[in-house]
């Protein structure tokens, strides 16, 4: 078996055991993001990686998670309170867009994480 061969066989056995399907959801071109931002969308330093996905990957990003600025619309994304408001968008993959203190998840956004899964997204 030639090594292009073993990688296809790992990819395709990888993928499978995760629910996705080669080529979608491991390229990252095709993903479809939720960015979780809870109250520092706004912020330009706890908000960097919010702002750097929003620069360069911006056809990507399907909607914003902030409480504070629901119902607003960033760039032509909008901006939703809940996980569930934004299922109607497609999301397939929520993505930390800010720094929390201290490099840790308080309780509630261990709560969020664990909604997003529950709701099949990735991390």
């Amino acid at each position: 078996m030639r090594t292009g061969d073993v990688v296809a066989t790992w990819l395709q056995s990888t993928c499978s055991k995760r629910g996705a399907v080669p080529g979608t959801v491991m390229d990252p071109s095709q993903k479809r993001y939720l960015i979780l931002a809870e109250e520092f969308s706004h912020d330009p330093h706890y908000g960097k990686t919010l702002r750097g996905v929003m620069r360069y990957r911006r056809e990507s990003v399907v909607a914003i998670l902030d409480t504070r600025r629901a119902g607003e619309v960033d760039d032509g994304v909008p901006i939703v309170a809940r996980v569930d408001d934004a299922l109607c968008f497609n999301p397939d993959t929520a993505l930390v867009g800010v720094v929390t203190q201290g490099g840790r998840f308080p309780a509630d956004w261990r709560a969020l994480l664990r909604t997003c899964v529950s709701k099949g997204l990735h991390l």
